[in-house]
């Protein structure tokens, strides 16, 4: 007679239940156009654009998004109201590359806001026609590349205009990308951990991890190398939580043995991470710091995104468990 045995499964981590909602991103931009005629300005417009959920989803589920979303400028002659769910200019007609970048700093005083100023410019011989429409992409393969954002030109009075484009004119479009941080109070999530129970995480997106994220060499949602690891702790200090920190007030010196994305879920706008550090690690947790990518090659590049704070703390004495968190970032139009 055969005798069964139960089974017992044990735990193998300490780990939240759910994903820990770390903060929102705002997400916007505007369009400066200049046409010139022998040198002098005959048209000026200057208009905010609609961000597409195709945009918001670049930013958010591309694992190897490196450098910038606008790479390039294209105009078309649609003619219908931009939305949100537009993928591309309604009537694609021609692109041209970036010339430069420049980099803003906060316009609200507290570094929650970060521009990233790109100028594109179109010859006399360049994009010769009328156009109504513009938009701004990191595809120069497709014959009608998705959008970041999309456009209709607009006057001062918002309404549609056109710009006509003839080979005595040159054109300068402008774009100014902007990401906010929307709050300065910190984000508050309760998760459970088990046999801990509820856990109060005060989270915010820290002015560094705006920097980064804003900056045209920044690996967004991607991991190189070992060179994350120094900007992902664990902490058993305390202190106020500041988006101008850029450590844990008293970090464990011990670095994650698993970092990864999470594989993005159709639909959403937000992007997970898992990290998990070893079984050997023991401490009462109160905080923790981590960055979401990062360029090994420029230490400006560097740093941490995000910071958290725990109540009550999270023990870790047993070692034979693991630790993990999973936190998540959310993009959002502004």
């Amino acid at each position: 007679m055969k005798i069964g045995i139960p089974q017992i499964l044990v735990r193998r981590y300490i780990e939240p239940k759910d994903p820990i909602s770390v903060g929102v991103l705002g997400v916007s931009g505007h369009f400066h156009v200049i046409k010139k005629r022998r040198g002098i300005i005959v048209q000026e417009l200057d208009f905010d654009n609609i961000i597409t959920d195709v945009g918001l989803r670049r930013m958010a589920s591309e694992t190897t998004l490196v450098r910038t979303i606008g790479d390039y400028c294209i105009l078309g002659t649609g003619t219908s109201t931009p939305v949100s769910t537009d993928t591309a200019l309604q009537a694609y007609g021609g692109r041209t590359t970036n010339r430069s970048y420049s980099l803003i700093e906060s316009s609200l005083g507290s570094g929650a806001d970060r521009q990233m100023r790109i100028t594109y410019e179109y010859g006399l011989n360049d994009a010769i026609g009328t156009w109504t429409e513009v938009g701004i992409t990191w595809d120069n393969i497709s014959s009608n590349p998705q959008v970041f954002c999309r456009m209709l030109f607009a006057d001062d009075q918002g309404n549609p205009t056109a710009v006509e484009k003839t080979s005595e004119d040159t054109l300068t479009i402008i774009y100014t990308f902007h990401l906010k941080r929307l709050s300065d109070t910190p984000v508050i999530n309760t998760i459970n951990v088990e046999g801990v129970g509820d856990v109060d995480v005060s989270s915010i997106v820290l002015n560094k991890g705006l920097a980064l994220i804003t900056n045209r060499e920044f690996d967004k949602n991607h991991f190189i190398g070992s060179y994350y690891k120094n900007h992902i702790r664990l902490g058993t200090g305390s202190g106020d939580i500041l988006p101008t920190i850029t450590a844990c007030y008293s970090a464990i010196n011990t670095a994650p043995t698993l970092s990864q994305v999470v594989p993005y879920e159709t639909g959403a706008f937000y992007r997970e991470f898992l990290f998990e550090w070893p079984a050997a690690l023991t401490g009462t947790i109160t905080e923790a710091i981590y960055t979401n990518g990062v360029d090994p090659d420029t230490a400006s590049n560097n740093g941490p995104v995000v910071y958290m704070q725990f109540s009550p703390a999270v023990p870790k004495t047993d070692t034979t468990k693991k630790i993990r968190l999973r936190p998540r970032i959310t993009f959002s139009r502004v």
